[in-house]
């Protein structure tokens, strides 16, 4: 079978995708992989065949696609209907475009996207190829969502194509769901078009610092992802678990380490951390809530402490919260005195653990990639 895989060109779409796509390719599947050309080489690391498709997100806390959507002079509003449009109208006309021909000449039996890439999606509808989703966490509902929608809806009818009233950046497609059942949404569960598969946490291979893999007090990984982290952010955690008797490996993302000052003992901070290595070593773990840490720290059983930043973080650190497998702040109450607070009642309240092990249990009983890999030509015929 020949499988084409699309995503957005961030971190936080590909990377969920990259296990069940190796498991198609192990499976002695035709995989090619279609994202932007700066991360073609990220795809190609990860032993897959890629193509360019669409130019960079490059998103950055005050653009993406080299539109500004933050700033004093814009109104909330504003904010959303500018990200809106470059989601909803722009990306999809972008992969729209250049799948077109990549279609035409893989003839592809089915086209699996990311649900924050319905260009894709579109594309394989107009190429008559069936399509999936894989999702990268909870079905995605909320303001920004609603404005994407609200583009993508009047793109696709430019296109002679009709999207459904309920979730419609899915455009209709079954979703290959990484996110145990517990925690999905569940009008999104009551669509009945959902093809379960267990989260694998992937980061690209790397050397973690030798202190992770010895014994001794307990682990904080800290991460605030590779778009929205910033230095006060990052000294503020520090500074509160510079009070607790644990070891800290904090991965910095776009902040450089050294804007991070003199760093206490317990501390160690690098730019980037191979993060699916790193998880069976971490015992609780602070982080902004995005789709991967949230799910990769729950596949492992970690506790977490969630503060989230932009899109889909606050309602999955909510999600934790609510589950009982960890707390969240907002970034005005993550001052260092209330995060140790957290950290050290996370700590000593077996309750979070015994949750996130839960949790790790129903993940477990999820297929594998591997699993899913074996039967998805029957789902697609």
């Amino acid at each position: 079978m020949k499988v084409v895989f699309s995503a957005l060109s961030a971190y936080g779409h590909i990377f969920p995708m990259i296990p069940f796509a190796q498991a198609m390719r192990d499976a002695g599947h035709e995989v090619l992989f279609a994202t932007a050309e700066d991360f073609l080489p990220v795809v190609e690391r990860a032993g897959l065949r890629g193509v360019r498709a669409s130019e960079p997100l490059q998103t950055t806390v005050t653009t993406i696609h080299g539109v500004r959507i933050a700033g004093d002079d814009l109104t909330p509003q504003e904010m959303l209907d500018r990200a809106g449009k470059v989601l909803g109208d722009v990306v999809p006309r972008e992969f729209v475009a250049d799948l077109a021909p990549v279609l035409a000449d893989v003839r592809p039996d089915v086209l699996v996207h990311d649900p924050g890439n319905p260009g894709a999606g579109l594309a394989a509808q107009l190429a008559k190829i069936p399509a999936y989703n894989h999702g990268f966490g909870r079905a995605l509902r909320g303001a920004l969502p609603d404005a994407c929608n609200g583009y993508l809806r009047a793109y696709a009818a430019e296109l002679g194509l009709d999207l459904p009233d309920q979730y419609p950046g899915l455009l209709g497609h079954p979703t290959i769901d990484i996110c145990p059942p517990s925690l999905q949404r569940p009008d999104f569960l009551a669509l009945g078009q959902r093809v379960e598969l267990r989260p694998v946490p992937y980061s690209e291979p790397g050397e973690l610092p030798q202190f992770v893999q010895q014994p001794g007090r307990p682990l904080v990984y800290v991460t605030l992802g590779t778009i929205y982290s910033t230095a006060d952010m990052l000294r503020r955690v520090i500074r509160g678990l510079a009070r607790l008797d644990v070891r800290v490996l904090v991965a910095t993302g776009p902040v450089d380490p050294a804007d991070l000052g003199a760093l206490p003992e317990s501390v160690w901070a690098e730019r980037w951390v191979p993060q699916g290595q790193l998880w069976p070593y971490v015992d609780v773990s602070v982080h902004h809530g995005g789709s991967g840490a949230m799910l990769g720290a729950l596949a492992s059983g970690v506790p977490q402490l969630i503060i989230p930043g932009y899109a889909d973080q606050p309602t999955n650190a909510r999600t934790v919260q609510h589950a009982g497998a960890g707390l969240m702040l907002t970034s005005e109450e993550a001052t260092a005195d209330v995060i140790v607070q957290k950290l050290d009642n996370i700590m000593t309240n077996e309750s979070f653990r015994m949750a996130a092990k839960r949790l790790r249990s129903e993940i477990e009983q999820m297929p594998s990639p591997a699993d899913l890999a074996k039967r998805f030509a029957d789902l697609v015929d």
